[in-house]
Order: C-alpha cells, then structure tokens, then sequence
C-alpha cells in the first residue's frame, strides 16, 4: 500500500509582522495601534477609526470620530493621514429642539492638495425661521465652505471642522442674519480619492 501524503500546513500567522499605526504630526505623532500583515505594501490604504478622546485624553469630545487612512509604512510604522470626522447621531440630535429651525448644507470642495472632500454642515436657530432665511443661512454656509475650502489641504479643512473654527467662522455671519443657537460640521468625507 502506498503511504498518503500529508499536506504541511502554513500558519499564515506566524509569518505576519506587527505594523504600529501613527497619528499625523499634527496629532504628535501619537500611536494609533497595531495591524499585522505579511506584505507593507497591503497597509497602504487600511483606515482606522477612532474618537478625539482617545487622541487628546478630553472626555467631553468623545463624540468626534476621526477617520485616518495609512498612506506610507517605513519599517515597523505605517504613516496615516486624517481623511474625515463625524459627529456621533445622538450628540446632534440633543442639541435639535422643539421650536427651532434646522439647516443642513453639503459642500464638495475641491482643496490645493488635489482632493475633494465632502463637508456637511448643521446650523440651529434659537427660533423657527422662514424658508427664505433657511436658503439665506444654506447658501451663506455653502460659500464659507468653497472659500475657506478651496484655500487648504484636506487635512487642514478637517481639522478646522473638528476643532470649531470652520462653524464658528459660519456662526459668526450667521447669527447677523437670523438668532443662532449653534453651527456644527457634523461630517468631513474624501468624495474623490486622488489618482
């Protein structure tokens, strides 16, 4: 009788290596976490997400997801850029009360690093306002978005998001129209990825 051949099996496991994800300098170059692979080159790409608390230790911004996306690895580190933020559902939804309006705009801004990025913006009035002053207060949002957007990187857009300056900047005119209660970018997004 012939003996059966038995098949050697690989643990694909073990020959993984260990990659430690890294904030962007503009984070401190923080640690993110860990992803194995058998390949650097398959890394490029991977996104991770992850909450403003974790980053600066702050518990009242645990609300703020940041979405980074590795774009380079250099020996046991893979580089990541930020790609877009969200503000969690039920943070937006207790700040929406009886008797006051909602206005949402969505701007895609094309910005000097060649990106597009989708930005979404809520603005709350004290009161309930008129249709006409919501188009004014949309349209008013739209091209703050376009002209601060169009002056920056990607990375920079979101970070203004994230941190208020881009809703105060739009609070700012805002409130000279109608009485507002508050602005917030409730999502930054790569609508086109570069080629």
């Amino acid at each position: 009788m012939a003996k059966k051949r038995t098949k050697k099996i690989v643990d694909k496991w073990k020959q993984k290596e260990w990659y430690t994800i890294v904030a962007p300098e503009s984070f401190n170059g923080i640690e993110l976490g860990e992803t194995p692979s058998d390949d650097a080159g398959k890394i490029i790409g991977r996104r991770l997400v992850t909450t403003l608390r974790d980053l600066k230790g702050d518990y009242s911004k645990s609300h703020i997801k940041l979405k980074f996306e590795v774009y380079d690895v250099k020996g046991q580190k893979a580089y990541t850029r930020l790609v877009g933020h969200e503000i969690l559902p039920g943070y937006l939804k207790r700040n929406i009360r009886r008797q006051k309006s909602l206005v949402n705009a969505v701007v895609e801004v094309p910005t000097t690093d060649g990106e597009k990025l989708r930005v979404k913006a809520m603005i709350v009035t004290k009161n309930k306002v008129t249709a006409e002053q919501k188009k004014g207060l949309r349209t008013l949002a739209e091209k703050e978005i376009w002209m601060r957007g169009t002056k920056r990187r990607s990375d920079q857009v979101v970070q203004e998001a994230i941190f208020g300056k881009l809703g105060a900047e739009i609070y700012k005119k805002a409130k000279k129209m109608v009485p507002v209660g508050r602005v917030e970018i409730r999502k930054t997004e790569l609508a086109v990825k570069k080629e």
